[in-house]
């Protein structure tokens, strides 16, 4: 579960701002989808931290870019799913 803390930094004057701050939260429920999809996901992103530091051609590179923008916008439909799922 999430840990919050509040607290009111010192100021002066009048106006002050309320800090909060958000350790963990995981609203997405566990499921075999979308920790599969996690999962290719960080080894995409680890292929391309490789691939960069072999100093890949922009063109393996972009392949790579487009890869992950693909998984990241599966990952994000399938959380909205199965988060609407769960609030039916």
């Amino acid at each position: 579960m999430a840990a919050l803390r509040w607290s009111i930094p010192p100021g002066s004057g009048r106006r002050r701002r309320l800090r909060l701050t958000l350790k963990h939260v995981d609203l997405r429920p566990s499921t075999s989808r979308s920790d599969a999809l996690h999962g290719r996901l960080a080894k995409l992103v680890r292929e391309r931290q490789a691939l960069r530091d072999q100093q890949a051609s922009t063109v393996v590179l972009e392949q790579n870019r487009l890869a992950i923008v693909h998984a990241q916008l599966e990952l994000a439909r399938t959380l909205v799913s199965e988060h609407a799922e769960t609030v039916v």
